[in-house]
């Protein structure tokens, strides 16, 4: 599986549009929007190092 970096206003931007959804076709995605987790790297640095 690959792994994305998104910035965290795209990242609210598609949780508040999910948000105006109906609970249960978009509850699966807002369960994993909350996991995200940030980035320890800025746009266009090196990649992470997922075994750290």
């Amino acid at each position: 599986m690959k792994n994305f970096i998104i910035n965290e206003e795209l990242a609210n931007a598609v949780f508040n549009y999910l948000s105006t959804r109906p609970y249960r076709e978009v509850a699966g995605l807002m369960a994993g929007l909350g996991q995200l987790q940030s980035a320890e790297k800025e746009p266009n640095g090196p990649p992470v190092d997922e075994a750290s």
